[in-house]
């Protein structure tokens, strides 16, 4: 098995034990290739169940695990210049909209 393919298997493992922690978890986020959207109560899920990281990195990179960095919502993608055997770290600036927005 390459190392893509064990990455993507041991992130559906980690994925499956703490579902809180990854992209697919929220699907109410609105994004575009700049910014998120999400309503308070949505940020505040976020921070609690996947921290905050500002002067270090979170340990275990997997396929879709989020963090807070700064104003920014972070996960672990896979690289579109090496898909084959890299992976890229993904951010977007975090909007907070009200409930009606």
């Amino acid at each position: 098995m390459n190392a893509l393919k064990r990455w993507v298997k041991d992130s559906r493992e980690q994925q499956r034990r703490a579902p809180e922690r990854y992209l697919a978890s929220y699907p109410e986020l609105i994004m575009d290739e700049t910014t998120v959207m999400m309503t308070q109560e949505t940020f505040e899920r976020i921070e609690r169940n996947c921290g905050r990281y500002e002067g270090t990195w979170p340990t275990g990179e997997y396929l879709g695990k989020m963090f807070l960095r700064g104003t920014y919502l972070w996960w672990f993608g896979i690289s579109k210049e090496k898909p084959m055997t890299h992976i890229s770290w993904k951010s977007r600036r975090i909007v907070v909209v009200g409930e009606n927005e």
